[in-house]
């Protein structure tokens, strides 16, 4: 009987052990992916941060518009990945084009570097016709969720 008890701890001590390396494993891959989370959305903050543009200057008529931006932060920046509003209606990317000005694009060629300017040539379409004379918001948003804003008037005549 004596033997019998032995074995019965024994076999419940190699339970227990067990339990707690599975759950051990467990916890370390919790916490693996609980850290690399933070580090995906420590990264993307520090991008946040470091990353600014500016418009400065629209030109635009009842079709047609130029947007003239500036990359004033340290990020760099791809120009596809710019999104455009006019007071607050999305101008989609297929109704537009968008390069860094030559004179400008110095380091990397076809990205938006810090310091280097961007052109956003686009037109509208159908309802969203702009009214010559009206003022109007242009919104315009990079790939991290920065944006910078713009009130503009519309002239009469092409740009």
């Amino acid at each position: 009987m004596g033997f019998s008890t032995v074995a019965a701890q024994a076999i419940f001590f190699i339970v227990v052990i067990l339990a707690a390396v599975s759950l051990s494993a467990v916890f370390i891959s919790y916490m693996d992916a609980t850290t690399a989370a933070t580090g995906l959305r420590s990264r993307t903050l520090i991008k946040q941060m470091s990353t600014d543009i500016v418009v400065t200057d629209v030109v635009a008529n009842a079709t047609n518009f130029t947007v003239s931006l500036r990359n004033v932060g340290d990020t760099i920046l791809v120009p596809n990945l710019t999104d455009v509003f006019i007071s607050g209606a999305y101008v989609s990317r297929s109704n537009r084009t968008v390069y860094v000005e030559a004179s400008t694009d110095t380091r990397n060629s076809g990205l938006w570097d810090p310091y280097e300017r961007l052109i956003i040539k686009g037109w509208t379409l159908g309802n969203h016709r702009l009214t010559v004379g009206q003022t109007y918001e242009m919104k315009v948003e990079e790939e991290h969720g920065i944006s910078a804003t713009y009130e503009f008037v519309p002239s009469d005549g092409p740009i």
